[in-house]
């Protein structure tokens, strides 16, 4: 059984299934179409599905192109309180610290919060799918009765393997997003 419960980003890309089956607890990750903030939760559950997001996406330009937005430390503490409601163990994984503040904010509440509990915040240093496999490697684990030393030590040694490959039908979207200028179509 279970030693440890474990806490990830909204992004995560884990099914609902595994959320469920593994006993996960998922942040909610914020995403904003100008005025319209969303919360997911992960990719079928929340406000704005994986589907949804990218049928939302066809419509944006440069302007209106989304944002994300750090998790509250509101919701963060309420992550946490429901983990440790379930085992006096939690392990939280966040999306890579080189790309948001999700890392630094974990670590705050922790320390502002939680110095009398059993937490480690862990830094994947990926987002999306290298955050799932390794809170979906932990989680199994986890669910094995695995200890958290022994988790904390798999998860250093599956960080710098982590890989995954995008590919991008078009450059239209970082046109968009204002990372490459204008694009010439041929």
């Amino acid at each position: 059984m279970s030693k440890v419960t474990i806490v990830t980003d909204g992004l995560s890309e884990l099914t609902k299934d595994q959320v469920e089956e593994y006993n996960v607890v998922t942040i909610p990750y914020r995403i904003i179409f100008g005025d319209e903030v969303y919360y997911i939760k992960n990719n079928t559950e929340g406000e704005l599905t994986t589907q949804e997001f990218c049928e939302k996406l066809k419509t944006v330009n440069k302007e209106t192109f989304p944002r994300t937005s750090v998790p509250s430390p509101g919701d963060l503490v309420k992550a946490y309180d429901e983990a440790f409601k379930k085992l006096d163990s939690v392990i939280a994984f966040t999306i890579t610290s080189g790309m948001s503040g999700t890392y630094q904010a974990a670590k705050g509440v922790v320390a502002n919060g939680y110095q009398d509990k059993d937490i480690t915040v862990f830094d994947s240093l990926h987002t999306m799918t290298g955050i799932g496999s390794q809170a979906i490697e932990a989680a199994k684990m986890a669910y094995k009765g695995e200890s958290k030393e022994q988790i904390l030590k798999r998860l250093e040694a599956i960080r710098p393997k982590t890989r995954y490959i995008l590919a991008m039908r078009d450059l239209d979207f970082l046109e968009k997003q204002g990372r490459l200028g204008p694009i010439e179509k041929i």
